[in-house]
């Protein structure tokens, strides 16, 4: 749910129209047939002819009432490299629709690839669980909710240190509160992490201090996901990889946020190139994360 209303209850009781997009505009629903100008009625009429995937999201749903009784499907368009869907919230939810909608695009993500990929859930955990045993690093489930309170995250810090301390490696992006808690204690305590940075790295480019040294000794793996850039993000609580910097002003790659003297925050959009390899969704991803790291960037001096 990229177009979210903000300040919105999701939990509340109304109607929904909901549009998802297959990733890079994939015909994978299926085709659609027959002449724009044929009568409804007649062989010719226009209509979707849904591939098995197609089939089977459409399925899923339209099964969403069994696991969620609180929602109805009023209506179902599929297309061939999206749907549209009207849904009802019959009453307050305990979780937001968006929790729903995740559930039904982990299915739909676990049927392309068995369709598409050709490799069913059950295969894909166990040749994960056989790597990790034959790399003798023990596989945990993490919660990674960066809506955990102080308190939450506290009690579960410990029993991520002690996976860690077992063999495990903590991977994170930092970006929430409780994700640079957890990484810096690790550090602190020499355990193996690997950080996510969104800047890549030059030619030349090496970490300095104690980065240097914690990745010399085998404890420390910086990855990067997208390529150097001189765009700059701006922090104000110091980590061992990051810089403090202006603290009313975050410049990332998408956004600038600027906090004002009254406390509210300013957000400008940067300029963007749209060609062939632009992606809404990473545009957007990039975006949701840049936000996140303002929030938790600008705070109070």
């Amino acid at each position: 749910m990229l177009r979210r209303c903000v300040g919105h209850d999701y939990t509340e009781r109304m109607m929904y129209m909901v549009t998802m997009v297959v990733e890079g505009r994939l015909p994978l629903f299926g085709t659609v047939v027959g002449r724009s100008d044929a009568p409804a009625d007649s062989e010719l009429a226009p209509r979707i002819e849904l591939s098995e995937l197609g089939w089977r999201v459409s399925e899923e749903i339209l099964s969403t009432p069994a696991h969620h009784p609180e929602i109805s499907v009023v209506a179902l368009q599929m297309m061939p490299d999206h749907l549209h869907a009207i849904l009802f919230v019959k009453e307050k939810m305990e979780e937001p629709l968006g929790m729903a909608l995740r559930g039904f695009k982990q299915k739909c993500n676990q049927h392309y690839r068995e369709l598409v990929l050709g490799v069913s859930s059950v295969a894909l955990a166990k040749q994960q669980t056989g790597q990790a045993q034959q790399t003798g690093q023990p596989t945990q489930k993490k919660d990674r909710s960066r809506r955990l309170t102080d308190e939450q995250i506290t009690e579960q810090q410990e029993r991520w240190l002690q996976q860690a301390r077992s063999g495990a490696v903590l991977v994170s992006p930092c970006i929430s509160k409780g994700e640079k808690q957890v990484m810096r204690a690790a550090f602190e305590q020499g355990l193996p992490i690997i950080v996510l940075q969104e800047n890549g790295f030059t030619d030349l480019a090496k970490p300095g201090g104690k980065r240097m040294e914690a990745c010399a000794r085998g404890q420390l793996l910086l990855l990067a996901l997208w390529e150097h850039h001189n765009e700059h993000f701006t922090f104000v609580e110091t980590l061992p990889w990051t810089s403090k910097r202006n603290p009313r002003l975050f410049n990332g790659k998408f956004i600038s946020v600027t906090r004002r003297p009254d406390g509210s925050l300013r957000l400008n959009f940067k300029p963007i190139k749209i060609g062939d390899d632009f992606s809404l969704d990473r545009f957007a991803l990039g975006v949701y994360n840049e936000i996140c790291m303002a929030l938790e960037c600008l705070v109070e001096e």
